[in-house]
C-alpha cells in the first residue's frame, strides 16, 4: 500500500496535470480573446468549420475545429517562441523552409523565384523575352498616347547585393540572370526608361546597411538611392526641385528610442521580432513636409507610411502615380515632396481603370527584381486601341481644339489623309454620344463609351476630310484633344 507521501505526489501531479489542461480555457475566459499571434503570420486564422450534421462536412468537421482552435489556443505564442529560440538558438536552424539562413544571421526569402534568379536559373527563351518586352511596351506606348510618361525600376533582391552573407551551397550557374535579359532587351528594343539601380547599390555599402539583414526588402538606406534615380529620370522631363539632400534627413536606428519599431524581420512570423534585434535604420525629414496626406487614405506597414494620396500646394508640379509591390513602400515617402499630387498604389500591376480615373503625368512602377521569374502578366489592353494609341504617338502633326458643350469645331485636314481624334471626357456613367465627319459627303458614326473612361481614339477613313463635330447629351462635356494627321 502507497504510503500517505506517495498518495499526496500522486493527488498533487494529479493536480497539476487537470491545471494544465485547464490553464488554457481559463486565461481564454479571463482575457476574453484568443490568442491573435497568428496575425503576425500574414495570414489568417482558420474560420469556425461548418456545423453540419450529415455528408463530407461532418466528417470533415473535426479536423476544421482543430485547425480553427490551434490558431486561437491561448499560449500559442508562448510556445511558438519558445520552440522557434531552440530551433534559431540551440540547434543553429529555422523554424521553416520560407527563408534560407545565412551568414551571421543574415536570412534570405527562400524558393525558385529569389534564389533561382539570383543563380542564373531558368534564363528566358528568346520568344518568352519577346513577350515580356512587347507587354511592358504596350503599356508605355498606352500610357504615351495619354501624354504619361512611364518609367520602370527593378528593386535588387537581397542576395544579389549582400551575397557574402549567403551560405556556401548558394552559387551561380552562370553569369546571367534573366534581370540581365530583361534590362538589356529594354535598353536595346524600347523606349522605357528602366532604372538598373544594382551598380548604385554595390558601390553605396560602404555607406552602411542598405538592407534588413532579418528581413526581405531594403531599408531607408537603400530606398532613398532608388529615390535619387528616379528623381534624376523626372528632371529631364518635368521641371521639379531636385532630389532632397540627405541632410535634410535625420538618419538613426530607430530600434534604438522605440524599442518596439522592428522594421522588417521575418522573426515576427516566427513570433521572436522582440527577442532577436536588426539595426533598423530611417531617414526621417527635418524640415517642414512640403505636402499633406489625404485623411483616410494612408495605410502603415513596416516602412511606416505605405499607401496613400498626398497634396502639395505647387500647382505648377506633376500629378504622379506609384504602381509598386513591397519594395515601394519605402519609396513612397521621398517621391511626395516632388508632386502637386501622389497617388500610391500597392500590388496593382496595371490598373487601368484607376489611370484613365485619375489621369497621372507619370506612372513609376517599382518591381521586385524576382517578379521577373514569376509568370508574365499583361495589361488588358484591346488591340484596336492599341494600334490607334500607336498611330497618335507616331502622328507628326497635332492641333488643339478648345472645350465645348454640345459641340466641337471642325479642323482642317489635307485631301487624302487620314484623321485621327483624341477625345477627353470627364469620367462618370457610361456615355452615348454621335461623332460627324465632314468629308465629301458626312458619314456618322456612334460610339458608346464605358463608365470609367476618360480618353477615346477614333481613326476617320482616308477622304476628303475638313475636320469632325462631336454631338454630345446635354450637360456633357468633352475636349477635343487634337487632330493627327497620318
Amino acid at each position: 500500500m502507497a504510503s500517505p507521501l506517495h498518495r499526496f505526489g500522486d493527488g498533487l501531479t494529479a493536480l497539476a496535470f487537470v491545471a494544465a489542461l485547464c490553464a488554457p480555457l481559463l486565461r481564454w475566459a479571463l482575457e476574453g480573446r484568443p490568442d491573435a499571434s497568428v496575425s503576425k503570420e500574414q495570414r489568417t486564422a482558420a474560420p469556425w468549420p461548418e456545423a453540419e450534421l450529415a455528408g463530407p462536412a461532418r466528417r470533415a468537421f473535426p479536423r476544421a475545429f482543430e485547425r480553427w482552435f490551434d490558431d486561437r489556443f491561448p499560449f500559442r505564442r508562448e510556445l511558438l517562441q519558445l520552440n522557434n529560440r531552440v530551433v534559431w538558438s540551440a540547434l543553429g536552424s529555422i523554424p521553416d523552409d520560407s527563408m534560407v539562413r545565412g551568414k551571421q544571421g543574415w536570412l534570405y526569402l527562400a524558393g525558385d523565384e529569389a534564389m533561382g534568379l539570383y543563380r542564373g536559373h531558368d534564363l528566358f527563351e528568346p520568344d518568352e523575352l519577346d513577350e515580356w518586352i512587347e507587354a511592358y511596351d504596350a503599356f508605355r506606348d498606352w500610357l504615351a498616347a495619354r501624354d504619361c510618361l512611364y518609367l520602370l525600376l527593378l528593386g535588387p533582391d537581397k542576395q544579389g547585393i549582400y551575397p557574402e552573407f549567403l551560405p556556401d551551397w548558394v552559387q551561380r550557374e552562370g553569369p546571367r540572370t534573366r534581370t540581365d535579359q530583361f534590362l538589356e532587351a529594354l535598353g536595346a528594343r524600347s523606349e522605357i526608361p528602366a532604372i538598373d539601380l544594382r551598380p548604385t547599390l554595390l558601390a553605396a555599402k560602404g555607406d552602411g546597411l542598405l538592407y534588413y539583414p532579418h528581413g526581405t526588402h531594403w531599408n531607408d538606406r537603400g530606398s532613398w538611392y532608388g529615390y535619387l534615380a528616379l528623381i534624376e529620370r523626372l528632371r529631364e522631363r518635368f521641371p521639379i526641385q531636385r532630389a532632397l539632400p540627405r541632410s535634410a534627413f535625420r538618419e538613426y536606428d530607430r530600434r534604438l528610442v522605440d524599442p518596439l519599431w522592428i522594421g522588417d524581420t521575418w522573426f515576427e512570423r516566427w513570433q521572436l521580432e522582440q527577442q532577436i534585434h536588426q539595426e533598423a535604420v530611417v531617414l526621417e525629414y527635418q524640415l517642414p513636409l512640403t505636402f499633406s496626406l489625404v485623411p483616410d487614405s494612408v495605410r502603415r506597414g513596416p516602412s511606416g507610411l505605405v499607401e496613400g494620396r498626398t497634396l502639395n500646394s505647387l500647382d505648377f508640379l506633376p500629378k504622379g502615380l506609384l504602381l509598386s509591390d513591397s519594395y515601394g513602400e519605402w519609396l513612397w515617402p521621398f517621391l511626395a515632396h516632388h508632386f502637386r499630387e501622389f497617388v500610391s498604389e500597392k500590388s496593382a500591376r496595371f490598373p487601368l481603370e484607376m489611370i484613365e480615373r485619375e489621369r497621372p503625368d507619370v506612372v513609376i512602377q517599382v518591381r521586385v527584381e524576382r517578379y521577373l521569374m514569376a509568370p508574365l502578366e499583361r495589361p488588358t489592353l484591346d488591340p484596336a486601341e492599341l494600334a490607334l494609341c500607336c498611330a497618335w504617338n507616331a502622328a507628326p502633326d497635332l492641333s488643339a481644339a478648345a472645350q465645348g458643350a454640345a459641340a466641337l469645331e471642325p479642323l482642317s485636314a489635307l485631301p487624302g489623309e487620314q484623321g485621327l481624334l483624341r477625345l477627353e471626357f470627364e469620367p462618370g456613367a457610361a456615355l452615348e454620344f454621335g461623332l460627324r465627319w465632314e468629308e465629301e459627303g458626312p458619314g456618322d458614326l456612334a460610339q458608346r463609351l464605358e463608365a470609367g473612361r476618360r480618353f477615346l481614339f477614333v481613326s476617320a477613313a482616308p477622304g476628303r476630310l475638313t475636320g469632325a463635330r462631336l454631338s454630345l447629351p446635354p450637360g456633357q462635356e468633352a475636349r477635343l484633344l487634337g487632330w493627327a494627321r497620318r
